[in-house]
């Protein structure tokens, strides 16, 4: 008996093997087909995009195009191995990360060895990439984050300048990165520069994240470092958005409007745009309700309402005009008029519904004699 049992289970052998044999080449001739790791095709949306977390589907500054963020691990650098290499290595790996169409591989290719560039190589790396992008091949959103957190480590000073002298092309966010950069290498320094006056809002910028980090997560620090500021320095309306963020995330956390009302009354003005805005992305009927309560508070800035106005007139427009003419400010005359909410009503109403918003305004002629020139002009 035992010859018979041998034999069938070589049998059984034989074929598992076979068949395990057809499905490793059936495999491998599925994936022939795809690019291999490290070449992903052009316009390929898929190869390997579940190991750079999520495709980039949403357009930025720095990739407009919104292209997939595919991943070569392959040629991806440590900062310790873009260390090793020499300086004319590390510019040709920016210049090839630069040349990558797939801001998957330009990340990968470049944000390593990025991070390990000196002071005198920060700056042609620089102008390698801006020129690429100059020319039509845009830079991903993180190879930029990366520069500029290289520059605030190794040579912030200049890129103090490059924001001083020319701010076209960069943001708010570039001038944060930098300071980041500039905080790992020297907070102490950091924080001196961030209390000096300011000439932009990329310094403010800056400046705010360097005092809100300087807080560590206390909102009283944070206020008394935004109060020790000259009253008229433009880094404290910078500050009053992470201000209100850190009041959010301390204890068990204030809304925007609490905050506000715990702000010491030389910050209100500055904290009024940051509240209104605030509201209107949580709760816009809250946030109509604070406008009218508020709106006679230092620091109104109507234009911040003027689109939550917008969808309250698509709405119910003739509720929402009756409401916007109680807010002060409707016949002010003076070179520092702002566009009123009921003009931002009314101009809406008359464009979508006409005859009704006409109508409206003949009814009302007494209550609103600023909407002569309106009637006049149909």
């Amino acid at each position: 008996m035992k010859a018979p049992v041998t034999a069938i289970i070589a049998t059984l052998v034989a074929i598992l093997s076979f068949v395990a044999g057809r499905w490793g080449s059936g495999k491998d001739r599925g994936s022939s087909d795809k690019a291999p790791a490290g070449s992903a095709a052009p316009g390929d949306e898929t190869t390997a995009s579940s190991l750079a977390g999520s495709s980039r589907k949403a357009k930025s500054k720095a990739d407009p195009e919104g292209r997939p963020a595919n991943f070569v691990s392959d040629h991806a650098l440590t900062v310790e191995e873009a260390r090793a290499l020499t300086s004319e290595e590390r510019m040709a790996l920016i210049t090839r990360g630069g040349m990558s169409w797939n801001s998957g591989n330009q990340a990968a290719l470049m944000c390593g060895v990025i991070a390990a560039l000196t002071e005198d190589e920060i700056g042609p790396a620089t102008q390698i990439l801006g020129g690429i992008q100059d020319r039509g091949n845009f830079q991903t959103q993180e190879v930029w984050d990366a520069l500029w957190t290289q520059w605030g480590r190794v040579n912030p000073t200049k890129a103090l300048e490059f924001f001083a002298n020319d701010d076209s092309g960069k943001s708010k966010g570039d001038a944060r990165h930098m300071m980041t950069g500039w905080l790992e290498a020297d907070p102490l320094a950091a924080f001196t520069w961030a209390k000096q006056p300011k000439q932009s809002g990329l310094e403010a910028a800056a400046a705010a994240l360097a005092i809100t980090r300087n807080a560590n997560g206390d909102p009283k620090r944070m206020e008394a470092s935004i109060l020790a500021l000259p009253a008229d320095e433009i880094t404290r309306s910078a500050c009053l958005q992470d201000y209100f963020d850190l009041a959010s995330m301390a204890g068990e956390g204030l809304g925007a409007a609490e905050t506000y009302d715990q702000l010491p009354s030389a910050l209100r003005s500055a904290g009024w745009p940051v509240t209104m805005q605030r509201m209107i992305h949580q709760d816009p009927q809250a946030a109509a309700e604070w406008l009218a309560t508020h709106s006679g508070d230092a620091g109104r800035n109507y234009q911040i309402a003027h689109e939550m106005v917008g969808e309250m007139v698509s709405r119910n427009p003739a509720a929402t005009l009756t409401w916007a003419m109680k807010l002060p400010g409707l016949y002010d005359t003076s070179s520092t008029r702002q566009v009123h909410p009921a003009e931002i009503a009314i101009s809406q109403w008359l464009e979508v519904d006409r005859p009704a918003a006409t109508a409206w305004l003949q009814s009302h002629s007494a209550d609103a004699s600023w909407t002569k020139p309106l009637i006049e002009g149909e």
